[in-house]
């Protein structure tokens, strides 16, 4: 199956593509080639080019964040236009996170499905994406969701990416920064938590 997953188009992708509106057209030019296309619904580029898309061949698919959890996604329209769209519902949602002991409790509404789990990693970024993911694998292959989540259960963070490190006998977080958006998750997940 050839498949897109469409997370974001953000300020750092600028120095390999250019501007990023270019960025969502390379990003849609994939999906046309592509049997399943899963877009975020927060990020109104990718949402305009999933409109475009619904006419192809590509199943169309996508992941957000409930009304409540909306004013913590950050994308280019609400950092830095005055005037913010409303996302539509998406197909996978997260509907909320509790995070505690360096892990999130997470519940998602899948297709009217509420499931729980727990993610090993920190901050609301992960956890969006973790819903990205149960919405991409939904469209592959048929599977249970409780199996899609024992690997989710199992993931650790990555090499800077919120991983823990100790340092001198103390605990210390390093967060790769690469936008504003990215600042702004971090700080408010390994700053002000």
């Amino acid at each position: 199956v050839k498949a897109v997953l469409a997370l974001n188009v953000l300020r750092d992708q600028l120095d390999r593509y250019g501007e990023i509106d270019k960025t969502a057209k390379f990003i849609e030019s994939a999906g046309e080639k592509a049997e399943v296309f899963v877009f975020n619904s927060q990020d109104p580029l990718l949402a305009k080019a999933a409109e475009r898309l619904d006419a192809g061949k590509a199943k169309i698919n996508s992941f957000g964040v409930v009304n409540k959890l909306t004013s913590k996604i950050q994308n280019e329209q609400n950092m830095f236009s005055k005037t913010a769209e409303t996302a539509k519902k998406a197909n996978f949602s997260l509907a909320d996170v509790v995070e505690k002991h360096n892990q999130q409790q997470i519940i998602l509404d899948c297709r009217g499905e509420e499931l729980r789990t727990t993610l090993k990693l920190e901050g609301l970024h992960n956890a969006l994406n973790a819903t990205a993911v149960c919405a991409l694998l939904a469209d592959i292959e048929p599977v249970e969701y409780a199996k899609m989540f024992v690997a989710i259960n199992t993931m650790h963070a990555p090499f800077g990416r919120g991983e823990m490190l100790e340092l001198n006998n103390k605990m210390v977080t390093v967060a790769l920064v690469k936008n504003p958006s990215g600042y702004t998750h971090n700080l408010e997940t390994f700053v002000q938590n």
